[in-house]
């Protein structure tokens, strides 16, 4: 075959079939697509941590054997969002406090995909704590959409999507609560699908953490692919109903009583981000006092219910019980118990009689050393 731009140009499916006929080795393949990470990195920042050398071995080892029953990705290279456990890696959710955390296990569907013969090069960023639309936090920094360096890739699963989307990766693997793999697909034009929550384990991920005590809105992992064939491959790897990825025994995420055994392996995030509630009250202030500035223009700010879900987000992972705050201003109440709804909703803005979702603002978790706080005003539509 021709050169490492012909091979990048191949989804995973193709990739897989030609290793196995021999027609270009695991090795040639792997280092093709590593190469292609290093050369879009500067511009993308879509890489949070690299496995380039455990990868190059894995891939000389592939090519002295030969697929087995069963290893429909064997010698292909793969990434995984950062909040998958990889042995030897860190699993930080974009928090300063957690790099030097490292796994001594792989996720379950990180095992899945190197039983299936794939080869892991990288992981990818992501947004901070995996919620917001965007993939930037303090410890990776911002990736770029490949599209437009000046535009956002989408989040939380942004670097999967923009790996994917520059071809410097066949297949990525994100995972999904309120759009974070069907948002950054869309925003970087490749394929991506959100799998019905339960049919793919959710175990070793930073998101049973953030989010295996959320009922309402049930968290999924889900592939992200060019191609339609690639994804319907990634789930035949990846899919079998599995017990942990079911979240049974609903508490009330918002105000209610939250069983204890609910908390139960919920690490103390107070080292992480003690701030965090003070960060997000100062967002929710400078919001509401701009919308005297904006009433003058003709549009009505009320209070900013995306950052007051993510106060209460904060006390739950703490394990407090704070009732909810009480909703200033018209408008009607939604449904607190809709995480996904809440947070893509942000503050409620009317204008000219109709009614629309707009980001408030990105709060930064600065959890490390002397680094301070950041909150980044404005309202951006949605």
């Amino acid at each position: 075959m021709g050169g490492a731009s012909e091979l990048t140009a191949l989804g995973a499916g193709d990739l897989a079939r030609g290793i196995a006929a021999r027609r270009f080795s695991s090795t040639e393949v792997v280092s093709a697509f590593i190469d292609r990470q290093n050369e879009v990195q500067p511009r993308l920042n879509a890489v949070a941590v690299a496995l380039h050398d455990q990868a190059v071995a894995a891939a000389k080892a592939a090519d002295r054997s030969r697929p087995q029953d069963g290893q429909k990705l064997y010698g292909v290279p793969v990434t995984v969002k950062e909040c998958f456990d990889v042995v030897g890696t860190a699993t930080t959710a974009g928090l300063v406090g957690r790099a030097a955390d490292l796994k001594s296990d792989d996720a379950e569907l990180v095992s899945r995909l190197r039983n299936a013969g794939a080869i892991i090069t990288a992981k990818s960023n992501l947004a901070q704590l995996e919620l917001f639309v965007e993939s930037d936090n303090p410890l990776y920094g911002r990736t770029n959409n490949p599209w437009d360096l000046a535009r956002t890739p989408g989040g939380s699963s942004g670097g999967e999507a923009a790996l994917v989307a520059a071809s410097a990766t066949p297949l990525g693997l994100g995972t999904d609560i309120g759009g974070s793999v069907r948002v950054p697909a869309h925003f970087c034009g490749v394929c991506g699908l959100r799998a019905t929550p339960g049919k793919l384990s959710l175990a070793g991920t930073a998101d049973q953490m953030l989010f295996g005590h959320i009922v309402g809105v049930p968290d999924a992992a889900g592939p992200i692919a060019r191609t339609v064939a690639d994804l319907r491959l990634a789930m035949e790897v990846l899919a079998a109903p599995v017990a942990e990825a079911r979240v049974d025994g609903p508490p009330e995420m918002l105000g209610g009583e939250v069983p204890l055994p609910a908390l139960r392996g919920v690490p103390d995030l107070r080292r992480d981000h003690d701030d965090l509630a003070l960060v997000l009250e100062r967002a929710r202030e400078e919001l509401l006092a701009e919308a005297p500035r904006l009433d003058r223009g003709g549009v009505e700010v009320h209070d900013p219910l995306g950052v007051r879900i993510l106060q209460e987000l904060h006390r739950l992972l703490r394990g407090e019980r704070a009732p909810p705050p009480a909703r200033e201003g018209p408008g009607p109440e939604p449904d607190l118990g809709d995480l996904d709804l809440c947070l893509s909703q942000g503050p409620v803005v009317h204008h000219g009689g109709a009614t629309a979702g707009a980001k408030g603002a990105a709060v930064f978790i600065h959890d490390g050393g002397d680094q301070s706080s950041e909150v980044r005003r404005g309202l951006t539509p949605s």
